[in-house]
């Protein structure tokens, strides 16, 4: 871990992607172990040493002042909980609980899938080659040009400035530099930076497409494995229909209740509404993030949508929303896995659109979530 403080790592950090951990990533040696009891299929024992593992671990900045979502440990903190405050398994608590509220029996899960239901649990497939290289092909435009060249370009104004000379040879002054903008490509009098782009271009071109690839291959294998539907991972293994992921998302833009069915409580729910309101924000690499007690803090999931919309993607780019606002809930579920590096975590701005339009034009409501980040 980071350097020992000694500070109190509080329920609602933990939730909240605060708790100064990082990714949560264990050593080699506990992730073999780990890999391995998973492989066994014995759970009792993976979930001993995953939490002996975070109750070791120390913080690496102060609890609370720095969001980075806890991939890994955030499965051991939710089990640890719900173990210690309710004495159940969480995997038990919620495919017991939650459905029979929510009213979709049998299509809820996580983990502990039952036989019967397996045949009915869609295998993710990958996506289509030609649909890989286009997203390959606009990532890695999209990284080149405005990520690269821009840098670039910024490395060269600098040396500019420090020679006093024109990037084309001839004197130049400070200010001609701090004028100027940036170009979205090189001019036809820089042969070398349309060959320095073009190296760049085929170089990550590639390298994206071979980990697109291997993404895929490996991601489909390993959730569409029988171990994935007995084994209970609560960050990485919900197993439900869209009807089910929308009904309990309704709770979070209503009053936490369903159909006259409680899941949460009001007081709690009216809470988070209000929290996400004033937009307490703490600093993360994926910029601004709200405290939103486990659902996703980051104010960019959706394009820069409504920051009062409470919201989760998924790997692969499954993803529900609740809108307090229209007092609605959308749940975009499928099985075709979209890699992490070409934005395999978003929903396609296309489709949200498409479902607001469905939105106005047969159920009236005023103003459902828009990419230009109205309510």
């Amino acid at each position: 871990g980071g350097q020992p403080l000694p500070l109190t790592i509080t329920i609602e950090e933990a939730l909240a992607h605060r708790a100064g951990l990082g990714d949560g990533f264990p050593p080699l040696r506990t992730s073999l172990h780990l890999l391995w009891l998973w492989f066994l299929e014995r759970e009792t024992h993976f979930f001993f040493v995953a939490c002996r593992f975070v109750e070791r671990m120390r913080p690496q900045w102060a609890p609370g002042t720095y969001a980075r979502y806890h991939m890994i440990s955030f499965s051991w903190w939710v089990y640890g909980i719900v173990q210690q405050f309710c004495g159940l398994h969480i995997g038990d608590f919620v495919n017991s609980e939650i459905p029979t509220r929510l009213d979709v029996l049998g299509e809820l899960f996580i983990g502990h899938v039952p036989p019967s239901q397996h045949n009915r649990i869609c295998p993710l497939q990958a996506q289509a080659y030609l649909d890989t290289l286009r997203d390959t092909f606009t990532t890695t435009y999209d990284y080149v040009v405005n990520a690269r060249w821009r840098q670039r370009q910024e490395e060269r104004k600098a040396q500019a400035i420090y020679e006093g000379v024109d990037l084309d040879g001839g004197a130049r002054s400070t200010a001609c530099f701090e004028q100027e903008g940036f170009s979205k490509l090189p001019s036809m009098r820089q042969p070398f930076e349309w060959i320095f782009l073009v190296r760049c271009y085929l170089f990550w071109f590639w390298t994206i497409l071979l980990v697109n690839v291997a993404e895929s291959v490996v991601m489909v294998a390993f959730w569409n494995a029988r171990k994935m539907k007995n084994f209970c991972l609560p960050s990485s293994n919900a197993f439900c229909s869209a009807k089910a992921a929308a009904r309990l998302y309704s709770c979070l833009a209503t009053d936490g209740s369903v159909e006259g069915h409680r899941v949460y409580k009001e007081s709690t729910v009216r809470a988070l509404q209000e929290r996400i309101k004033c937009n307490p924000c703490v600093p993360s690499p994926d910029g601004p993030a709200r405290d939103t007690l486990g659902f996703s803090p980051w104010t960019n999931i959706f394009d820069g949508r409504s920051p009062t919309v409470i919201s989760h993607n998924s790997v692969g780019g499954n993803a529900v929303f609740g809108d307090p606002a229209n007092g609605l809930s959308v749940a975009v579920i499928k099985n075709w896995y979209r890699p992490s590096v070409t934005r395999g975590g978003n929903v396609n701005s296309k489709v949200v659109d498409t479902i607001c339009q469905i939105i106005r034009d047969h159920y009236k409501v005023e103003h459902p979530p828009s990419r230009e980040g109205g309510a």
